[in-house]
């Protein structure tokens, strides 16, 4: 079985990410009951911010400002691509983390290494694409906030060479980890929102404005 997901062409079908994301929201979604095991999410402090980044690719500095009680993290972008490497990458319910990008064509990979779901339970801001990439799952929470020009919220895998290349091919490489989200994400005119993993669970009304994607596989 072939777990490679070509989001500009597969098959011939599609030639871009924008006539996928189209097609797959006419489909018929299911929707289950939403959740990770409780034993598989660590608690997350209301505080919390992204752990240890690491630009390895593009032109980006990351600082923090906001107050001890509503901490804000900063992602100045310099570049219309740049990749960020976290240990963890969880958004306490009183933070944000703003995505400083040149324009609303720029893009941000965030590829997340540790043993645990990403949670966003704050909000996450940003002109342009916000790509979470996390092998164990990202859980967005009810009270997450996106005002996003498009995301990608994946526990399949792109190369760093792929993604600076412009390229939306994503492997699933035997990641289990889901991506559920039961917040509020809202896009730019003309954007997506984009869940790929083998289990995909969301709540209906969850996604404003752009195109939805969703891919459990």
């Amino acid at each position: 079985m072939n777990n490679k997901l070509n989001m500009h062409s597969k098959k011939g079908l599609m030639s871009n990410i924008s006539a996928l994301l189209r097609l797959l929201s006419m489909g018929v979604i299911g929707f289950g009951t939403l959740g990770f095991a409780s034993a598989a999410l660590a608690d997350v402090a209301v505080d919390a911010l992204p752990t240890n980044g690491q630009v390895v690719a593009g032109a980006a500095t990351i600082n923090t400002a906001g107050t001890a009680a509503a901490p804000v993290m900063n992602i100045n972008q310099a570049s219309q691509r740049a990749i960020v490497n976290w240990d963890k990458f969880d958004v306490g319910t009183n933070s944000t983390v703003n995505f400083n990008q040149p324009n609303a064509q720029a893009s941000t990979l965030n590829r997340v290494s540790g043993n645990n779901p990403s949670q966003i339970m704050g909000k996450i801001n940003a002109p342009g694409e916000v790509i979470l990439m996390n092998q164990q799952g990202v859980y967005f929470t009810r009270d997450s906030k996106l005002d996003v020009g498009s995301v990608v919220a994946t526990s399949h895998n792109i190369s760093n060479d792929d993604y600076m290349a412009g390229k939306a091919t994503y492997d699933r490489n035997g990641a289990t980890g889901k991506v559920i989200n039961e917040g509020q994400i809202n896009t730019g005119l003309g954007g997506y929102v984009a869940l790929l993993a083998p289990e995909v669970k969301l709540r209906f009304d969850c996604c404003k404005n752009g195109y939805r994607g969703f891919s459990g596989r």
